[in-house]
């Protein structure tokens, strides 16, 4: 068993919180386009109260692609990596997410700490893990298990 535990730092946690915010903009962004547009057809046929939806829209993608606050860091930060078996499980008081090893597409090594990325539909952020944070297993032991789909880049993205 190979384990990471503690709250990513630095980098790696700037990664996660710009990864969240840019989902929660794409989230947002295209369902308020699919309404914008009826919105501005009605405000040009019929009446132009309809507009009023364009500002609480705008509002609403705004709000959710901001950097979230320190309070629900709980959310979107893992505080506990395991691989055990055959599954990487990322975990943290308010959730917990497990995928299998078979999954995983590519271990990106950023330096300081390593992004894993699997294959669609199973995709998500909260799959880091900062070096110095590895409490049980070998670093090597860790990229032994994914040599053939190791990457190493010496500058953070």
């Amino acid at each position: 068993m190979i384990e990471f535990l503690g709250e990513p730092t630095g980098a790696c946690k700037k990664y996660v919180l710009r990864t969240e915010c840019l989902v929660g903009f794409i989230c947002s962004f295209v369902p308020s386009m699919i309404i914008a547009v009826p919105a501005v057809y009605a405000a040009i046929t019929w009446d132009q109260i309809f507009f009023i939806v364009i500002p609480v829209l705008l509002v609403f993608v705004v709000l959710a692609a901001l950097m979230p606050l320190k309070k629900p860091h709980c959310l979107i930060l893992p505080k506990t990596i395991r691989l055990q078996g055959d599954t990487i499980i990322s975990e943290s008081e308010k959730f917990c997410e497990i995928r299998n090893l078979d999954d995983v597409k590519e271990v990106i090594d950023k330096g300081d700490w390593y992004q894993i990325k699997f294959f669609f539909p199973n995709k998500s952020a909260r799959f880091v893990c900062q070096k110095n944070l590895a409490t049980q297993g070998a670093l090597a032991e860790f990229e032994k298990i994914f040599e053939a789909k190791l990457i190493r880049r010496s500058c953070a993205r």
